[in-house]
């Protein structure tokens, strides 16, 4: 999911909670697990589809909560509060 979200390219994936926070209300065809029928038809939609719209969307959303420079910030402040701020602030001073 996330690679084609970094590449903009159209995400058919099953409907699992995980891919859906990832994806957000961006496009993508989520299918029911183990609808290999629904799989099918999703997968020839977006390979006939114009998807050019909302692939910049899809991306934006890649390149705020998924790159390096935003993940790397995420996981410094989640260490920052596990450590409390006044010895975060020697660790890393040092």
């Amino acid at each position: 999911v996330l690679e084609a979200m970094a590449l903009e390219r159209p995400v058919v994936a099953s409907a699992l909670p995980t891919v859906r926070e990832a994806i957000g209300d961006h496009a993508a065809v989520l299918v029911a697990v183990g609808d290999a029928t629904a799989l099918a038809d999703a997968l020839e939609l977006a390979l006939t589809t114009d998807n050019t719209a909302s692939g910049g969307a899809v991306r934006h959303r890649f390149d705020s909560l998924f790159a390096p420079g935003p993940v790397a910030a995420r996981l410094a402040a989640l260490y920052r509060d596990a450590v409390g701020a006044s010895r975060w602030s020697r660790i890393h001073a040092t």
